[in-house]
């Protein structure tokens, strides 16, 4: 498993992670009339920098992940959530919704030529 500690590296792993807030909390500080653009942009997954998960089942909120906002924790720290991950964990993405996220944050890590237009939001 790519997330287990292994003792015998000789460089330690660090977890990449990106936080998940509430679209709602997102979307606070934009100006109204701009407001109703972005929020239908980030529900049609048109910004390569943003990831839109739609309302989950439970809470009935939608959240979103920016790519942009990424943090970081060793390895060894992170273990100490595993065990606590299916008591913790909201919700899971489906297959189509793992393909879409590797795809998104493919495309936003990815440095493209100039030429390829990348989506992103601006005032």
């Amino acid at each position: 498993m790519d997330l287990s500690n292994d003792s015998n590296r000789t460089i330690s792993k660090k977890i990449l992670f990106a936080p998940v807030v509430p679209l709602d909390e997102f979307l606070k500080d934009i100006e109204k009339p701009k407001l109703s653009q972005l929020e239908r942009t980030i529900k049609d997954q048109q910004l390569s920098n943003i990831f839109y998960l739609p309302k989950d089942p439970i809470e009935e909120i939608d959240y979103v992940v920016s790519f942009d906002q990424l943090s970081w924790l060793p390895s060894e720290e992170f273990q100490t959530y595993l065990t606590d991950i299916d008591v913790n964990r909201k919700v899971s993405l489906d297959f189509f919704g793992i393909y879409l996220f590797a795809l998104k944050l493919s495309y936003h890590f990815c440095r493209l030529p100039e030429d390829n237009h990348r989506l992103e939001w601006s005032e």
